[in-house]
């Protein structure tokens, strides 16, 4: 019996291995293609497109709510470093529409309050492949990690880069687009986007 259990693990981590160097290579061969991510647009246990307003709430609490964002409004949420602002926007039927991070504390307009803290955020939760960008990781990092990206958009403070998924000769997840914004040549922002 032993011998049978011992066989069954490692049976199950072969596949497991399998099944992992399968998805990365997936994964891999589609960041080829300049401009094309492939991992759902998602941060903080939420997935933009999937995720519904009930279910960020239950992970992150209710936050500061404000009606001027989506279509249902949106949510902000602190750190509890206070060293980020999270902002999930409600789309149609609650379901989300998008997730950005930001450095620093960023509320609605107009409106100067102490944003809630979500005690899951962390500052240091990565994305990107294997999860090896950060708010702060240089543009040659991002580069190096998600290719190039399919439309730049040079601003005041620094680029705007776009990365897009879709359903035509791809292997990714989601029609979604991801959004990095740069301030002196680090990552300032990040919008994960799955809506309309």
């Amino acid at each position: 019996m032993v011998h049978f259990l011992n066989w069954a693990r490692l049976y199950q981590d072969a596949v497991v291995g399998a099944a992992v160097v399968a998805c990365a290579t997936g994964f891999l061969s589609a960041q080829e293609r300049s401009g094309t991510v492939c991992f759902p647009p998602a941060w903080g246990g939420i997935v933009a497109g999937i995720t519904e307003d009930r279910d960020v709430v239950t992970l992150h609490g209710r936050g500061l709510l404000s009606g001027e964002l989506g279509h249902g409004g949106g949510r902000y949420y602190s750190d509890p470093q206070r060293r980020m602002t999270m902002v999930v926007e409600i789309g149609v039927d609650n379901v989300i529409e998008s997730v950005s991070i930001e450095s620093g504390q960023h509320g609605p307009p107009n409106r100067r309050v102490a944003l809630p803290i979500s005690r899951r955020l962390d500052v240091g939760e990565g994305f990107g492949v294997f999860h090896k960008l950060k708010l702060g990781s240089t543009e040659a990092e991002v580069r190096a990690n998600l290719g190039e990206a399919s439309k730049i958009v040079p601003g005041s403070g620094g680029a705007t880069w776009f990365y897009q998924t879709d359903y035509v000769n791809t292997e990714c997840f989601a029609d979604a687009e991801t959004r990095i914004v740069f301030a002196q040549g680090r990552v300032t922002r990040v919008v994960f986007y799955n809506g309309e």
